[in-house]
């Protein structure tokens, strides 16, 4: 009778003692690093700087045309971001895209206008193999050499 009461409350308790299944439960205010070109502000923010490996990658590429004239940016491929992630020797453990959609596309932002980018990655190559634990920069960037490259550091574990 004891470990029914006992497997009744773990049941019962369980959905409040962890925040869920992919996410670590160590939580930290959001970072970010940004680059300004010509009043365009590139600004990369990740929902926090260290992950494990279970983790999912979130965060958000943003352009913020403040330059006071309308801006344009053409791509080769209907994929407008990229990111890569690097360790310190420089070796790229995950990129993004790895397959392109070969179809033309434009980004234009008047002033005071801005574009946000989705960054919703797993820990795992295209592959499947999950990064190696340790020290990161990840690198985000409008594709075609449109924008300079945004970094962060981070940590996996």
């Amino acid at each position: 009778m004891n470990s029914i009461k006992s497997l009744l409350a773990l049941l019962v308790l369980s959905p409040f003692t962890c925040n869920s299944i992919t996410e670590s439960i160590k939580s930290t205010p959001p970072i970010e690093a940004r680059i300004e070109v010509n009043g365009v502000v590139f600004t990369l923010t990740l929902s926090k700087n260290t992950f494990a490996l279970s983790d999912t990658l979130k965060g958000t590429f943003r352009v913020s045309n403040q330059s006071g004239d309308a801006q344009r940016y053409d791509f080769a491929n209907i994929q407008q971001l990229g990111f890569r992630l690097s360790d310190a020797d420089g070796k790229v453990s995950l990129y993004q895209p790895f397959i392109v959609s070969p179809a033309l596309s434009s980004l234009q932002l008047q002033s005071g206008d801005s574009k946000e980018y989705p960054i919703f990655t797993t820990f795992t190559d295209h592959t499947g193999k999950f990064v190696d634990p340790g020290e990161y920069t990840l690198a985000a960037f409008l594709l075609d050499n449109n924008s300079p490259e945004v970094t962060l550091k981070i940590t996996v574990t």
